[in-house]
């Protein structure tokens, strides 16, 4: 007799009322009209999604994330009116997916270099005159690189047309009238080259961000009565303008302004631009207790975010040294790496989620391509030599996804990134490994008990850049109940400069 397949459990309600925060947003949720959360770190983010969706349950919405990992884990909790996908799920579900699919698949094809796809839109190399009068000559290959580039930015754009900002003109370009006279060259062929990619047998690369651009471009509609739109401050303008164009449908946006770390792929902060009827703030942390909440508070008001988190009062928290921490966050894949190898050497067994099994098979490309000149990756297919490829990912636009990997397996050499990554606990395993080492963009989402930040932050008493406090913020309130700041420490400097400055300009008491 056959075995009968198990059925999958069915979502559930929350088990818990809602705090007083979360009331109120189930309360204006129900209410109508569009909503804007500002959700903290470990605030209960998602448990408040489904008290409205839960209280919903006659109604048909959608919840929209930007990760695939979230998506999955919410498709176990939210009731079944509602629909579950990532921005990119959504618009390949809205019939993306049979025109492109054969395009985004495509196996076996080389990467393309930036002269080839000059050539490939006939374009020729173009003379301009420097500042001191001296002639310039753009080359075919610098040109092929401003077409990825401005195909790039478009992509993520809610423009309708290409226009000059979306052009990075070289160094060289150092006047006005030279950059003017590049844009009038290029943009011309931009509009060849995204005639290339609309067509579902076109030859120029494919990128992911490319269908919901043109998706994006087609003005849909989608059929539902409320949309939640998750992590909001990680939606590139192409997304942003979609959901926000959706009159017949309540939007719910929510997320965390000041955890907006994928400024590389494109994203912006839509929070900013989104105008909801009410705007709605979770500031009670459930993750951690009030000594890590005041080291999250620390990177906020570097940032000068409106956002401060309260700790839970029942969790005990501290800030200090940790000899075996359950998860070390790294800045860089080759600062994990290096962490990889001192836990391994301590006889400490690890876990690198999300990143080994495509560095694995790059690595083992690398070997082919090393030894045999080729190998069947997709990502190498077209190189004949490892020389080759180091040179494109050094030189070429296309290749800088890359350049990392490369980075470690000349550091590491192929077999021994290999047999590293052999000896590594498997992602499904991961609570049987004494550690876990991963980057701080993978870690967002997640949480461990104790959590060490690696040195390969950047230690700065001077301040540093937005999207690096960003990153901070993020890594720190990762922590439950201890947290080794590492570099990060540098951040007591400019809190003690802030106060100073506020205790100078505060007014002084009369006499």
């Amino acid at each position: 007799m056959p075995k009968r397949k198990s059925r999958k459990p069915q979502p559930t309600p929350p088990r818990h009322p809602p705090n007083e925060e979360q009331a109120t947003i189930q309360d204006a949720f129900l209410a109508g009209g569009d909503l804007l959360v500002d959700a903290g770190a470990g605030t209960g983010k998602t448990s408040t999604l489904l008290y409205c969706a839960w209280s919903s349950a006659f109604t048909k919405g959608h919840y929209v994330t930007f990760g695939r990992a979230m998506a999955d884990d919410a498709r176990d909790k939210f009731p079944g009116n509602v629909e579950v996908m990532t921005s990119h799920g959504l618009a390949w579900r809205m019939g993306m997916c049979e025109r492109y699919a054969d395009r985004l698949h495509r196996k076996g094809r080389p990467r393309w270099r930036s002269d080839e796809v000059a050539q490939r839109l006939e374009m020729n190399p173009l003379q301009l005159k420097r500042k001191d009068d001296q002639k310039v000559v753009i080359t075919r290959k610098q040109l092929g690189e401003i077409v990825q580039v401005a195909l790039r930015r478009f992509s993520h754009s809610d423009r309708p047309t290409f226009e000059p900002w979306m052009i990075v003109a070289p160094d060289s370009c150092d006047t006005k009238e030279s950059r003017v006279t590049l844009a009038e060259y290029v943009i011309p062929f931009l509009s060849k080259a995204w005639k290339d990619v609309v067509d579902p047998d076109g030859m120029l690369p494919f990128e992911q961000d490319y269908y919901v651009k043109i998706w994006a471009l087609l003005d849909p509609q989608i059929r539902t009565d409320f949309i939640m739109f998750d992590e909001a401050q990680d939606a590139n303008p192409a997304m942003a303008s979609v959901i926000m164009a959706q009159k017949n449908a309540q939007l719910l946006l929510v997320g965390d302004r000041c955890q907006s770390i994928y400024h590389w792929r494109g994203a912006v902060n839509a929070m900013a631009e989104f105008e909801a009827d009410k705007h709605l703030f979770l500031r009670q942390s459930y993750r951690f207790g009030d000594s890590i909440a005041r080291e999250a508070n620390k990177w906020l008001a570097y940032l000068c975010a409106e956002l401060r988190l309260r700790g839970d009062d029942e969790k005990p928290s501290r800030v200090g040294k940790i000899l075996a921490p359950a998860a070390v966050l790294c800045r860089t894949n080759i600062g994990a790496m290096v962490e990889i190898v001192d836990a391994r050497t301590k006889g400490r067994s690890v876990c690198f989620p999300g990143r080994a099994d495509p560095l694995k098979r790059f690595a083992k490309a690398a070997l082919e391509l090393q030894l045999d000149g080729s190998t069947s990756h997709p990502d190498l297919a077209g190189f004949e030599s490892w020389k080759d490829l180091r040179q494109y990912v050094n030189d070429e636009f296309g290749g800088r996804d890359l350049k990392t990997y490369v980075e470690l397996v000349d550091k590491y050499t192929a077999p021994g990134i290999i047999e590293i990554l052999d000896d590594l606990i498997p992602q499904e395993k991961e609570k049987e490994a004494d550690v876990v080492v991963s980057t701080a963009h993978a870690a967002k989402g997640r949480e461990w008990e104790t959590v060490r930040i690696a040195d390969d932050f950047k230690d700065s008493a001077d301040g540093c850049s937005e999207a690096e406090a960003m990153l901070a913020y993020v890594s720190v309130t990762r922590a439950m109940l201890a947290l080794d700041r590492g570099p990060l420490e540098y951040i007591d400097e400019y809190e003690r400069d802030r106060k100073t400055i506020m205790d100078r300009s505060a007014p002084r008491a009369s006499r």
